[in-house]
């Protein structure tokens, strides 16, 4: 049973050699039986302390773990564990269906998080293309009329300054008097000069 309370069933295996047969024949019993019974009792401590993505994730560094706590143990009674393995993981299959549910949800959501990009991302270029085609629809018109309009996020105030700073601003159209002209600076500050 793993910390959040989820039973599992492993299958393990478990690989030792026998060091000290003096030990072993007259330390225990059973050397095979207690090997069982104490790497059983050491993985369901080990398990119990994680929870199921974990033992499904680190399934070697459950059994480096588990060995490692065996190894001491079997050393009394003369042997040596070689390697311990957790060769299967079998949940039940209520476990299963809720597993295989929280999967399908995930991809789910996944795909909706796509859908909604795309759609955002279509109404972005759609309104660009709508823009264009209002700007086409203008200029093939035979009353012609100039707009300024302001590029994303910038003022036009700021596109006053870059013009001035290029040489093309308002007041490079000075008049001789050093006034600027009036009407000229006017019609640059307002961010459409007629409507359609």
């Amino acid at each position: 049973m793993t910390k959040e309370n989820v039973t599992l069933h492993l299958t393990s295996v478990i690989y030792y050699g026998v060091v000290s047969p003096h030990k072993t024949a007259f330390g225990i019993t059973d050397v095979r039986q207690a090997l069982v019974e104490r790497t059983q009792t050491t993985l369901r401590h080990v398990i119990g302390a994680r929870i199921l993505q974990d033992v499904i994730e680190r399934r070697e560094e459950l059994a480096q773990s588990t060995s490692e706590i065996i190894e001491e143990v079997a050393a009394g009674w003369g042997v040596q564990v070689e390697s311990m393995l957790i060769k299967d993981i079998i949940f039940n299959n209520e476990l299963q269906d809720s597993l295989s549910m929280a999967a399908q949800s995930k991809r789910i959501g996944e795909s909706k998080v796509i859908t909604a990009r795309a759609e955002v991302e279509s109404a972005k270029l759609m309104r660009q293309i709508r823009y264009l085609e209002a700007m086409q629809s203008m200029a093939k018109s035979s009353n012609c009329k100039v707009i300024f309009l302001p590029a994303t996020n910038q003022t036009v105030q700021q596109h006053m300054a870059a013009a001035d700073l290029s040489g093309e601003g308002p007041s490079s159209y000075a008049s001789p008097s050093g006034h600027t002209d009036n009407e000229l600076q006017r019609a640059m500050k307002m961010q459409v000069l007629e409507n359609i």
